[in-house]
């Protein structure tokens, strides 16, 4: 098992609080939950990422409970493994798009120049996204941010994927490019997967699906 989550309670933004947060999600799975608030959604990513504390419960990542109060060198290495999409933001704005993406293979990874420039050119080609390879962060509009932060993640190896409503805002015409990119990418990777979205999508990569509100958490139909 990759991620287990019992009995999850999150402080988030402006006093609002959820909580009767269970699920599992194991290698290979994808975990797709809809939510009509996408700040709760984001709450729930950062608590999973060990980036919110004060939580209850347990998140228990390569067995290690990112719920305790763990040593930063400890959290550290387990976020390493861990792959976040921001709904906003995320990038580094001192970096080019090409830089931004290649952080964690130059970062974590004994990798060649040629090699990293390979896998750059690959992942931004199954995104679509090679004309922004020069540009910087402030010349991205929100969608594109996102696809970047995208491909960032899916070239970073991780063990678990954390996908912040990568769909909201993006064309109707190019939300299929991104969702093959996705499962392309977790075929051939094999992480676990734990995506939000407020538009019920997704169905052909969900193996669990689940409805998120204050209340908690519901299991929802594919």
């Amino acid at each position: 098992m990759t991620l287990r989550v019992q009995d999850l309670r999150i402080p988030c933004e402006s006093e609002t609080v959820i909580e009767n947060i269970s699920f599992t999600v194991d290698e290979g799975e994808c975990v797709v939950i809809n939510t009509s608030v996408l700040l709760l959604g984001t709450c729930l990513l950062q608590a999973l990422a060990g980036m919110i504390r004060g939580i209850a419960g347990n998140v228990v990542f390569q067995e290690s409970d990112m719920a305790d109060t763990l040593p930063s060198k400890e959290l550290s290495k387990l976020r390493e493994q861990i792959g976040f999409v921001y709904r906003h933001g995320g990038l580094i704005s001192l970096l080019n798009v090409t830089d931004n993406i290649a952080l964690p293979l130059a970062y974590h990874y004994n990798i060649s120049r040629k090699e990293l420039a390979g896998n750059i050119n690959r992942i931004a080609t199954l995104l679509g996204i090679n004309e922004l390879l020069e540009l910087a962060p402030d010349d991205l509009n929100v969608a594109q941010t996102r696809l970047v932060n995208l491909a960032r993640a899916l070239i970073s190896r991780p063990r678990l994927l954390l996908i912040d409503a990568i769909l909201d805002g993006i064309s109707l015409n190019y939300k299929q490019v991104v969702i093959d990119a996705i499962h392309s990418c977790q075929t051939e990777e094999r992480f676990a997967l734990v995506m939000t979205t407020r538009q019920h999508q997704f169905s052909e990569l969900a193996t669990k699906a689940y409805e998120l509100t204050e209340r908690g958490l519901e299991q929802s139909t594919l």
